[in-house]
């Protein structure tokens, strides 16, 4: 999100709200929801990019990638109800992202790297958080943004001396 407006015309204005750590889930309780849900307006696009924080086994952050939208704890329901609807009443735009890849270097593109995960317990079940997502896109009739697919297809393709370059590093360690 930090770099989308270099690639849309100055008449295009994006407002990043996002958060790092955050789930579809825990950003509800941020500042940042209560901006979105008093601003959002006709005519405007809301781009919906969560699952990456979704699989984590912390109850704050934790959602079933299994249930439906209807369910309420499901990636779907949070998704659904937090962001889809609230585009929809406003009139706004609603699309949908998969999450990007996990860089792996050396390892093979698939499991966790691309967020389809294990139990981790009971509390906890395993399931796919990018086919939840194409799911609720197509049911919902939302645009979708296949960034797990795109991704993975790129990281494949340069390999991984090239995939470093589109991460940011905060600090280099030898």
């Amino acid at each position: 999100g930090t770099k989308l407006q270099n690639y849309l015309t100055k008449k295009i204005e994006v407002i990043n709200l996002a958060m790092s750590g955050r789930s579809s889930k825990s950003f509800t309780t941020e500042a940042n929801y209560q901006t979105l849900k008093d601003n959002i307006k006709k005519g405007d696009f809301l781009i919906i990019g969560f699952g990456h924080n979704d699989e984590k086994a912390e109850p704050a952050r934790y959602t079933n990638p299994n249930g439906s939208k209807e369910e309420a704890g499901s990636f779907k329901n949070s998704l659904y109800e937090n962001y889809i609807k609230l585009a929809l009443e406003k009139k706004a735009t609603p699309v949908l992202c998969t999450p990007i890849v996990r860089r792996a270097p050396g390892k093979a593109y698939e499991g966790s790297v691309v967020h389809v995960t294990n139990d981790q317990g009971a509390e906890f079940p395993g399931g796919d958080y990018p086919k939840a997502i194409r799911e609720l896109a197509a049911e919902c009739k939302v645009a979708l943004i296949d960034l797990t697919a795109k991704t993975k297809a790129l990281y494949e393709e340069k390999g991984d001396d090239e995939t470093v370059k589109y991460h940011a590093w905060l600090k280099h360690t030898k």
